[in-house]
């Protein structure tokens, strides 16, 4: 059965179809130890145990695994109503500075995809501002005491306690992509859980911020199944009223109708929701020459590859809608200094034979 059926315990965990969880458990094969830590590295033991009590875990797996999965612990140790409370505490505060503020997945995907705060697994706060605002949000959070944590291409993470917020000036940033910022900003809603009123992303652009982690993490060999989930659950809410030939339209003017296509094409073809979602399927079906995966089993390897796995990287490679060796100099110069270590004859090698298999162009 292999990775499937962890996509299998994904889906059905995400669905809270109990019984149908309880068997794709079952058939997880391997020790009991790696199937856990699989699953944690997936952010998949809180949605199983929100699903499962212990005691049915008990009755129908093998005690090794039972024990194995009481032992892990679950991604996210700070309550998600905390994270709630500290969302609105920053909200005010840079409303108050004149910096609007956007929740990025978090509270909205618990409440509205698995059914409550406490389902969703979430260790960090994140939230999106305007790129001119950037510096004053990050200077404004320092006030409230928050220092600088950790960084990266894409957001700056500030930590206070135990509590972490990343701050995204971007739903996703590459030299090629040219997403439409008014529509990000102008098209957002606000949403009241709990009481607290979070404003956040559209419809249609939280499909695309999903997108576009999912295409980085994908092509870097860093996908996590929960991640997918996200994306899968919200694709079924939203198919049967989405006119999908638009949003693919909507795509192509912010150059990112190839990277849509093919995320959307594997996250169907990953859980393997072609008739769960008949009118995206449909609106997939004249863009398959685009598609750079159209094999299942090829899917699930990517899905599962180890970090900086070749395959995924030549997908990234294909799928990338710019120059790949302009990618390749913004990535490693957003990175520097800490890419320096990378540098070397290995690394070097592993970029070129992306290039090279990228430009092959082949569909697997």
């Amino acid at each position: 059965m292999g990775f499937d059926a962890y996509v299998d315990v994904a889906k059905h965990a995400g669905l809270r179809e109990a019984d149908a969880l309880l068997e794709a458990l079952a058939r997880l094969e391997g020790e009991p130890g790696e199937i856990a830590d699989t699953l944690r590295r997936h952010h998949l033991i809180r949605l199983v145990r929100g699903v499962l009590p212990e005691e049915r875990l008990r009755a129908r797996l093998r005690p090794e695994l039972v024990g194995a999965l009481s032992t892990r612990r679950p991604v996210g140790r700070v309550p998600v109503g905390t994270l709630l409370r500290t969302f609105d505490e920053v909200r005010q505060a840079l409303d108050a500075a004149g910096v609007p503020i956007l929740v990025l997945k978090g509270f909205t995907f618990a409440e509205r995809l698995y059914g409550g705060l406490e389902r969703r697994p979430q260790h960090d706060v994140d939230v999106l501002v305007r790129p001119r605002d950037f510096r004053r949000a990050t200077a404004l959070l320092a006030g409230l005491g928050f220092a600088r944590y950790d960084r990266d291409l894409h957001s700056l993470t500030v930590q206070r306690g135990a509590i972490q917020v990343d701050v995204h000036r971007h739903l996703r940033w590459a030299p090629a992509f040219a997403i439409d910022e008014d529509a990000v900003w102008g098209t957002a809603v606000a949403v009241p859980i709990d009481g607290i009123a979070v404003p956040t992303l559209s419809d249609e652009y939280a499909v695309v911020a999903l997108v576009l982690a999912a295409f980085e993490d994908v092509g870097q060999g860093m996908a996590k199944l929960k991640q997918l989930l996200d994306l899968h659950l919200l694709l079924r809410e939203l198919d049967a009223a989405t006119d999908w030939a638009g949003f693919f339209t909507r795509r192509a003017g912010e150059n990112l109708l190839g990277v849509a296509v093919n995320v959307l094409a594997l996250v169907t073809t990953l859980f393997d929701a072609d008739t769960e979602l008949p009118r995206l399927s449909g609106a997939l079906a004249p863009h398959r020459a685009r598609t750079a995966l159209v094999h299942r089993e090829r899917v699930l390897a990517l899905v599962s590859a180890p970090a900086k796995h070749p395959a995924n990287l030549a997908w990234f490679a294909r799928v990338y809608p710019g120059s790949l060796l302009h990618y390749l100099v913004w990535f490693w110069w957003g990175g520097f200094p800490a890419n320096l270590r990378r540098l070397g004859p290995a690394w070097l090698g592993e970029q070129l034979a992306v290039v090279y298999r990228s430009s092959r162009g082949e569909r697997s």
